[in-house]
């Protein structure tokens, strides 16, 4: 048993919310959004993933998938069947480890979320949007003054919990504030945003 390498189009669902699966899946490029869907069927959008992120760390113990995860992009996979991943964790403590740490961080940026929902302005929202992104292309070698928006407005609107046309308004005031400049989907960082522009 190996792990496997697959490819998958733009729009494909590569999991489905509450099933049960047997797999955990390493996004190696492109990016994803993990979409919630409730009783009513609204749906919100609860996470982005890129290239290094585990797509479904919620299912090591048999659970089931919290959410739908479905691609923004084309992307390329790494499957891993759980027989495999449970006799490499019991010869590697240090997989284990790794593993355990992805899982309070994805925790602690949901947590984060939360409180930034409840009590977070729009430009506080979008701040911190924007700079958990930068951050992000800093911990990847990039330079951090760039950033690229897989994802649509209306994306970005849904997960911060806008109206994409509040997200659009937000991002034009910031321009005027002088402290970046928006191309499309790229946004440039012209002064830095630190965690004092955003919610604490």
């Amino acid at each position: 048993m190996q792990p496997q390498a697959i490819t998958r189009n733009a729009g494909t669902t590569i999991a489905r919310q509450h099933e049960v699966t047997s797999a955990l899946q390493i996004l190696r490029s492109g990016a994803a959004k993990a979409v919630l869907q409730a009783a009513c069927g609204a749906e919100h959008i609860s996470a982005f993933y890129f290239p290094g992120d585990i797509i479904n760390l919620g299912t090591l113990e048999g659970g089931r998938q919290q959410a739908s995860v479905v691609l923004l992009s084309a992307a390329s996979l790494c499957r891993i069947p759980q027989p495999l991943l449970q006799a490499h964790m019991q010869h590697n403590p240090a997989l284990a480890t790794a593993l355990l740490q992805a899982a309070m961080q994805e925790l602690r940026q949901a947590n984060w979320l939360g409180v930034l929902l409840s009590q977070g302005s729009a430009q506080e929202r979008l701040l911190f949007f924007i700079h958990t992104l930068a951050q992000r292309d800093l911990k990847t070698g990039g330079s951090g003054a760039y950033v690229h928006l897989a994802m649509s407005r209306r994306d970005v609107a849904n997960h911060l919990g806008l109206a994409a046309a509040t997200v659009s308004r937000t991002l034009a005031h910031l321009e005027e504030q002088g402290l970046l400049h928006c191309s499309g989907r790229t946004i440039t960082l012209l002064k830095e945003i630190s965690p004092r522009h955003n919610f604490s």
